[in-house]
């Protein structure tokens, strides 16, 4: 037979009524101060202050644990602010971008702004300098005689063939694939960032008219040479393509059938706006809406009159329970009267935030 000991629940102290009776004494005010200012330090307690808490024991320690939750909550408001502004100044870095012309326009900076969105610690000066130590490597194998297209193959080679620059395959949507600096370490990427990769070093090689083609489904390259140009792939070790090979691309990434020379070339707003599209594809599934918005304010800075980010925007501020930013969103989209939007449900959300 079994039997159990005591088997009437009690506990400690338990009382009961309105009015609950501490038997503890209060913690003096001095003690406290002690108590947390102590705390902090290598040394530990004074032996003054430990006999001093002996005398309250749980006060004492009450005290301290209250004081380290009101720190804890500090620093927890604190790391959101500090990753609001780091954000936010990333957002505004990446806008002054292109207050330049075109053609001005640091592409390759871009690219590492973006991955600083998620990853403060990028040092892009350092990225900056290997992607100019990999053109001086490149420059060294061009003979005097060499014209742009035989610099473009050298370049090519010495990416995918020399360096082992590939698309991932096996993990494509990982979103180490999206970072530039992540590319540059692992040798790994995606069609568009591969791409930037590409244009940029040909930039920094002097090799000209190197352009982003944004095919429905999968970025590639087009060198401007000739009456129809040369694409490339470059998520397939930089392979030269025919126009059949490019139309037979598109066919099976979009399932539509686009004739080459109509494949329109992509400014390098496009590009960071496609590239930050990916990183939010991504993240949609994992991430909270609030978290979200790191990837769409930059996409509205860019881009402000695109309504379809506004109501992105919208839509996640709004699940993000700060409703009074987006009345703001509504209300541009209510004047704007973009064609294609539901400006009745618009009105409708607008006027249930009131």
């Amino acid at each position: 037979m079994a039997k159990f000991r005591n088997t009437v629940a009690s506990f400690r102290n338990f009382q009961i009524g309105k009015t609950i009776n501490d038997n503890s004494s209060p913690i003096d005010a001095s003690l406290g101060q002690a108590l947390i200012s102590e705390s902090t330090r290598s040394e530990g307690f004074k032996e003054s202050t430990i006999v001093s808490a002996g005398k309250a024991p749980v006060k004492a320690l009450r005290h301290l644990d209250a004081e380290a939750k009101r720190l804890e909550q500090q620093a927890a408001l604190l790391r959101q602010s500090s990753e609001q502004l780091h954000r936010r100044l990333v957002r505004d870095q990446l806008v002054s971008l292109f207050e330049k012309e075109e053609k001005a326009v640091d592409l390759f900076k871009a690219s590492l702004l973006i991955a600083k969105i998620d990853d403060p610690s990028i040092d892009i000066a350092h990225y900056e300098k290997q992607l100019q130590l990999m053109a001086d490597e490149v420059r060294e194998q061009f003979e005097s005689s060499d014209e742009a297209e035989a610099k473009l193959n050298k370049m090519l080679s010495y990416l995918f063939q020399e360096n082992g620059f590939h698309g991932s395959r096996q993990d494509y949507y990982n979103k180490a694939n999206s970072y530039m600096n992540r590319v540059l370490d692992d040798r790994e990427g995606l069609p568009i960032t591969l791409s930037v990769l590409v244009m940029e070093l040909a930039r920094q090689c002097g090799i000209p008219e190197v352009v982003g083609v944004g095919a429905p489904g999968h970025f590639i390259v087009k060198h401007l040479r000739g009456e129809k140009g040369q694409f490339i792939d470059p998520f397939d070790g930089g392979k030269l393509l025919t126009i059949e090979e490019t139309e037979a691309l598109v066919r099976e990434n979009s399932g539509r059938s686009i004739p080459a020379d109509e494949l329109p070339v992509s400014s390098k707003r496009e590009i960071v706006l496609r590239m930050l599209r990916n990183l939010m594809g991504v993240a949609q599934n994992k991430d909270a809406p609030a978290d979200l918005l790191r990837y769409v304010e930059p996409m509205v800075a860019l881009q402000p009159d695109s309504a379809f980010d506004r109501w992105a925007r919208a839509v996640l501020l709004i699940q993000s329970r700060r409703f009074d930013a987006a009345k703001k969103d509504l209300e541009w989209l209510l004047q704007a009267k973009p064609e294609g939007m539901d400006l009745g449900r618009v009105l409708e959300i607008y006027q249930s935030l009131q």
